[in-house]
C-alpha cells in the first residue's frame, strides 16, 4: 500500500496536495532555497496546514546558488521553493546573485522535472517575472503571501509539472 491510501478522504480531493504529489514514498520531500532560517521555519509550519494530518516530510534547506543547484540536480525533490532575492553567491564580475540564481534556475530546469514555485521580495517590473517564468519557474509570486496562495501556486506548479505543460510565463502566440 503506497502513502496516498492511507490519506483520510477529507484529503482526497482534486484540489489537495497529496492527490497533487501521489506520495508513493514514505515522506515528501522539499527542497527549500533560501538563505534565511526564519522564513524556512514559516514554510514548514505552512507546509504542517497544507498537507494531511500525519504526512511525513523531509526539508533539505540550502542558503547558496551552488548548494540550489547540486541538490536540485540530484532529482530526489517533490517540490522546491526557492527566494530567488535570498540565496547567497559568490561574487562574479557582470553578474549579482539574483542574476547568479536565475542561471542557477534554467540550468536546473534543463535536466530536472522537479516543480519549482519561486517567490521573492524583489521584481521591479513585469519582464523581470516573465524573465523568471521562462529560466524555468513554475510559478513565481511576491512576498509576502498567504497559506491559500502558496497552496495554489503548488498545485498549479504541480499540476503543470505532472500534465508536461511548459512553467508559466512561456510566451504564446
Amino acid at each position: 500500500m503506497n502513502k496516498i491510501d492511507e490519506v483520510p478522504l477529507a484529503w482526497r480531493g482534486n484540489d489537495s496536495l497529496a492527490s497533487l504529489l501521489r506520495v508513493t514514498r514514505r515522506e515528501v520531500r522539499i527542497l527549500l532555497a533560501n538563505s534565511e532560517s526564519m522564513l524556512n521555519c514559516v514554510f514548514k509550519a505552512f507546509f504542517g496546514a497544507l498537507l494531511p494530518p500525519g504526512t511525513p516530510v523531509r526539508f533539505n534547506c540550502t542558503g547558496n546558488v551552488a548548494g540550489f543547484r547540486r541538490q536540485l540536480r540530484s532529482g530526489e525533490f517533490d517540490l522546491c521553493i526557492l527566494i530567488l532575492n535570498n540565496l547567497l553567491a559568490k561574487e562574479s564580475p557582470g553578474k549579482d546573485r539574483i542574476e547568479q540564481t536565475i542561471d542557477a534556475l534554467a540550468e536546473a530546469k534543463r535536466s530536472c522535472p522537479t516543480p519549482i514555485v519561486v517567490y521573492s521580495g524583489y521584481c521591479p517590473d513585469a519582464a523581470f517575472a516573465r524573465r523568471v517564468r521562462r529560466a524555468g519557474a513554475d510559478h513565481f509570486g511576491l512576498l509576502p503571501f498567504t497559506v491559500p496562495q502558496l497552496r495554489a501556486a503548488i498545485c498549479r506548479a504541480w499540476s503543470r509539472r505532472k500534465s508536461g505543460r511548459k512553467p508559466f510565463g512561456r510566451t504564446r502566440r
